[in-house]
C-alpha cells in the first residue's frame, strides 16, 4: 500500500509521468527469523518527459545515477502531504 501511495502522489500531485522504478526483495525462502537480514530496497528515478527533445537515460545511467534533480526536502514534504491526503 505504501508503494501505491507514493506512486499515486508522483502522478496525481507532482505530475511526474516518466520514471523508472526498481525493487530488490529478500529471497522468498529466507526470513529474519533464520538470520537473514536483507532489507527491501526501492529506487525511483525521474526521467525526462516523453515530449522532451533531449535524449533519455539508458539502463546503466539508471543503475549508477546519483544525481538528484529535485530538492530532496521539498520532494519529501510533497510526498508526505500526498500520502497523508490519501491515507485517511
Amino acid at each position: 500500500k505504501a508503494l501505491h501511495l507514493v506512486l499515486q502522489t508522483f502522478v496525481d500531485d507532482l505530475k511526474e509521468y516518466s520514471f523508472s522504478f526498481g525493487m530488490f526483495l529478500p529471497p522468498m525462502n529466507e526470513s529474519s527469523a533464520n538470520g537473514h537480514q536483507m532489507p527491501v530496497v526501492c529506487r525511483l528515478v525521474f526521467r525526462n518527459p516523453v515530449t522532451n527533445l533531449r535524449s533519455d537515460m539508458n539502463g546503466l545511467d539508471l543503475y549508477t545515477s546519483s544525481v538528484i534533480g529535485k530538492d530532496r526536502y521539498v520532494l519529501y514534504r510533497q510526498l508526505e502531504e500526498g500520502i497523508e491526503k490519501r491515507h485517511k
